[in-house]
């Protein structure tokens, strides 16, 4: 498993998405993830998704924005559940679905 540097760790963990963690109430508030409630995986298919997440947040450019994490998340989430479980492959397609995207 590929794991992130103890810098950006730390922030990914501030993230709205990671059990545990309060938002900040002074940050502005992030849209809400997509429902994923039938969705059922395996605890090697998790660790596969969390690696591809960590991956791909690692390329992003500084600051790294909650909503372009949960982007990811929520195609990385899609794509297994379509039968996908290439780490590379997952983040790969997370990162195009990110960069075509439409701006807000």
């Amino acid at each position: 498993m590929v794991l992130l540097d103890p810098v950006l760790r730390p922030r990914l963990q501030e993230l709205p998405f990671f059990p545990g963690v309060e938002p900040d109430p002074h940050k502005r508030p992030t849209r809400a993830m997509k429902n994923f409630s039938n969705a059922e995986f395996s605890p090697e298919v998790i660790e596969i998704m969390t690696t591809a997440l960590e991956a791909a947040v690692a390329t992003l450019p500084d600051p790294v924005h909650s909503s372009h994490v949960n982007a990811l998340a929520e195609s990385i989430l899609r794509t297994a559940s379509a039968g996908e479980r290439n780490v590379a492959d997952l983040q790969r397609i997370a990162l195009m679905e990110l960069q075509l995207a439409p701006r807000k």
